[in-house]
């Protein structure tokens, strides 16, 4: 009966309490099957099976961070009881940012539905503190491989002894106290690791990295598997004065070839750009990522080219030409290979990101969606979003809701594409387009998870209530559609709540 589970083991006894404990060959007294009963019940509703624990439990650490006020925390149970995972996490980050924390009582409930969200936001397991990662370490069930905020004491023995996104999560814990540290960490096991480790392990030296991993990822570039060479060829393209980079922007050199005449009455200098592809596949180019054999219903000399376009810096294109992105697709838009060299432009912006080329081709993109058609190789401008200042992003965006030629749907996909949380003045630029009248919706797009909804859940919320005056404004409109009439209330409350928790924390 040892092994049965709880369940099992209660109904078993409750036979053996009907038929009497002498008939049923137990032999125990009356008083020991009540108290079994008792323990097993409460197993049953505990619904797991009580394991032996050998030694002492470790006692949870004290947490110097005061907890939540008590309207936050209100708050918090209160979507706790619905779930919602956006809110969940803003209002983490909310917390993070003023330095409190989830109530004692709290951390059990939330760390449950954190364990359950298929993509854990990390900024709610770090609002939980000390005790969040104490209970965490109890049960398998919330477990969870993540980066903490302290190195774990025991960092060392999780990289020896640990599963591979065990070993990520504390390299990554480590790689934000000290870079040095987490570079000697991953060379120390580089040669035992197996290939999904050694893409996994570089993927977290991302951050932070410096010239000072470039030596390193140098002999990645001769890894046994193509994966961990391609990942340490997309590190090495990120890495400004890197020895791959000058090496792409020779490769590019012999490929461009620029021509300057001056001629008129005015002596006007005119510039011309061709391109021409590489004839030979270079050998020592597959070092550097490029692949010989081109997919299939691309020619190997365009797919050559697009490859070294995609990864140099594109910075160097203005370097060589001497002209502004804008400048050199006027120039290169006849081009036979201007299909290859945009794809290339975007994959390389999307690595070595300038505010003035990501301008250029997120423009671009949704010019091309207008005409009915994304550029080749685009499967979204979003990335090009990944690594820009927050001021950049934003300004672009401010001048795609200002291009009138694009349809209003995609001009808003496009400001919906910003990383939250949208700032003060970017959220009024929104709000000045569509006060302005510019933006014909249909009522569609009340939906949530449509341009409307979307905005309501990013907006900066000292101009949530001007947003949702102006809803209000255009709610008849909802009515049209029965699922946007459904949806509409939906929104709003969303807004509301989200403004009123951001005032609980302010307060």
């Amino acid at each position: 009966m040892s092994g049965a589970s709880p369940v099992a083991s209660l109904r078993a006894l409750a036979t053996a309490a009907v038929i009497g404990s002498e008939r049923s060959g137990s032999g125990e007294a009356p008083a020991k099957v009540l108290a079994r009963a008792g323990v097993l019940g409460l197993q049953a509703r505990a619904g797991k099976r009580a394991r032996k624990v050998t030694g002492r439990v470790v006692a949870c650490p004290v947490d110097p961070r005061p907890v939540a006020g008590s309207a936050p925390m209100g708050t918090l149970l209160r979507l706790l009881s619905n779930p919602d995972a956006g809110l969940i996490t803003e209002w983490a980050e909310l917390a993070n940012a003023r330095g409190v924390r989830v109530a004692d009582a709290a951390v059990p409930q939330v760390l449950d539905w954190w364990a359950r969200q298929p993509q854990r936001p990390v900024a709610v397991f770090h609002a939980l503190g000390q005790r969040g990662e104490w209970l965490a370490a109890l049960n398998p069930a919330w477990k969870k491989p993540v980066a903490t905020q302290e190195v774990p004491a025991n960092a060392a023995e999780v990289w020896e002894t640990g599963t591979g996104p065990e070993r990520a999560a504390v390299l990554a814990s480590v790689r934000r106290a000290d870079a040095a540290r987490a570079l000697e960490m991953v060379q120390s096991t580089w040669k035992t690791d197996g290939a999904d480790d050694r893409v996994r392990f570089l993927n977290v030296l991302e951050e932070g990295l410096s010239g000072t991993d470039e030596a390193f990822l140098e002999t990645a570039l001769d890894d046994r598997a193509k994966s961990v060479r391609q990942c340490a060829v997309g590190l090495l393209a990120q890495l400004p004065g890197s020895k791959l980079r000058a090496r792409m922007a020779e490769r590019l050199a012999a490929m461009v070839c620029v021509e300057r005449k001056k001629g008129g009455i005015l002596r006007r200098e005119t510039v011309t750009v061709e391109v021409e592809p590489p004839k030979d596949f270079d050998p020592s180019w597959e070092r550097d990522g490029i692949d010989a054999k081109p997919p299939q219903g691309k020619g190997a000399r365009a797919w050559w080219l697009q490859q070294i376009v995609s990864a140099t810096d594109p910075m160097e294109w203005c370097r060589l030409a001497g002209l502004t992105p804008e400048e050199l697709r006027e120039k290169l838009a006849s081009s036979d290979s201007f299909k290859e060299i945009e794809a290339g432009w975007f994959h390389a912006c999307v690595r070595s990101p300038s505010a003035e080329w990501v301008e250029m081709l997120a423009t671009v993109y949704l010019e091309r969606i207008h005409a009915g058609h994304a550029p080749a190789g685009y499967c979204s401008y979003e990335p090009l979003w990944q690594r820009l200042p927050r001021h950049d992003i934003e300004a672009i965006a401010i001048k795609v809701l200002k291009n009138d030629a694009m349809r209003s749907d995609d001009r808003f996909a496009c400001a919906g594409a910003v990383p939250a949380p949208w700032g003060e003045v970017f959220s009024r630029r929104v709000m000045e387009a569509l006060a302005a009248g510019a933006f014909k919706f249909r009522a569609v797009y009340f939906v949530r998870g449509g341009s409307l909804g979307l905005i309501a859940e990013l907006i900066h919320p000292a101009v949530a209530r001007a947003y949702e005056a102006w809803l209000l404004g255009v709610a008849p409109k909802a009515a049209e559609d029965q699922m946007a009439r459904g949806e509409f209330p939906k929104v709003l409350d969303r807004l509301r709540l989200r403004v009123d928790m951001h005032k609980e924390f302010a307060s």
